[in-house]
């Protein structure tokens, strides 16, 4: 058993007067955690605070804190743009041309921050979507694009009787064209 006392401290062996008592394998699993931020302690034992919408939102906003701090250089995200939609450098001075303050930022700088307000509405501009510029700044390229399958036509059984009216129709037309190249060659 694991006893705290009053200030949240945990003891292995019998206190007076503790705050709660946990079983060793219950406090196994949180005691590598944070408290006050993952877990909490009351008079009831561990409360899990990981599941609340608090813990949530603060995760997210650490972690979109960190990729907005992510950079790479210039290199690789013109390196990048080339490989996705076939841009050059010319191609992107030539959107940003209006925007003399971003056609500086693109022009001058040695890296790129992921947070950076020119990358964001540049990354808008191309069409990209958070998730995808995400992806750009923690694997030096996009991901990869995937194709939807294409679902057969319906095919509608009375208005083909033998199976085969495709295949008759792109025969007649080879036939078609066929005689017309000879007579023009005759």
């Amino acid at each position: 058993m694991i006893y705290f006392n009053q200030n949240k401290q945990a003891y292995a062996f019998v206190i007076a007067d503790p705050l709660c008592v946990i079983e060793e394998n219950v406090w196994k699993e949180y005691s590598s955690l944070q408290q006050g931020v993952e877990y909490d302690i009351d008079e009831t034992g561990i409360i899990d605070l990981r599941d609340t919408p608090e813990y949530e939102q603060e995760q997210a906003q650490k972690e979109r804190q960190r990729l907005n701090l992510l950079n790479l250089t210039k290199a690789d995200v013109l390196l990048a743009l080339y490989q996705d939609k076939g841009l050059t450098p010319d191609n992107i001075k030539a959107m940003l041309k209006d925007n003399v303050p971003a056609l500086i930022k693109f022009d001058y700088a040695s890296s790129y921050y992921r947070g950076d307000d020119v990358v964001n509405a540049l990354g808008l501009a191309l069409g990209y979507s958070t998730e995808e510029m995400d992806y750009l700044f923690e694997n030096k390229k996009f991901p990869e694009k995937t194709v939807e399958p294409v679902e057969p036509a319906d095919t509608d059984s009375d208005s083909d009787t033998d199976g085969d009216s495709d295949s008759d129709a792109d025969t007649d037309t080879d036939v078609e064209t066929d005689n017309e190249e000879s007579e023009v060659t005759e």
